[in-house]
């Protein structure tokens, strides 16, 4: 077989395999909430295998999401920051050094291509190195 025409192949066995694998996991996620339903006081299950994948359950706990940054400096983190974190996220995190803090906002900036302008980065990190206070 020449080699265009084996990637062709290999590609599709691929994707006839994820297919394979998502319908597995749906009928394993049908029979599930069957056996829930004929027993509710049952938990569900906490994991599935299926073809050598194991999908994991797990919980996360996150910080209070309502909260915003307040104080002097408080706007241009609420304006920059609050789009992708929770205040009460960033308030939990040990206190840093304002080079961290710096290192953090351009890890944001550049990295996730955070919309955050870069006039703006010396009072966002002003105001995060100030937590520390």
């Amino acid at each position: 077989m020449d080699r265009p025409l084996k990637r062709l192949a290999d590609a599709a066995a691929i994707g006839v395999g994820m297919v394979v694998l998502a319908l597995g996991l749906l009928g394993q996620e049908r029979v599930a909430a069957s056996a829930a339903a004929a027993e509710p006081s049952k938990p569900a299950p906490s994991s599935v295998s299926v073809g050598g994948v194991t999908l994991r359950s797990v919980s996360v706990n996150f910080p209070d999401s309502d909260r915003m940054f307040e104080g002097p400096g408080a706007d241009v983190v609420n304006a920059n920051c609050l789009s992708c974190h929770s205040a009460g996220m960033v308030l939990t995190q040990p206190r840093l050094t304002r080079a961290v803090w710096q290192g953090e906002v351009e890890k944001m900036r550049n990295t996730y291509k955070a919309p955050v302008d870069e006039k703006d980065v010396p009072a966002i990190v002003d105001y995060l190195a100030g937590l520390a206070n």
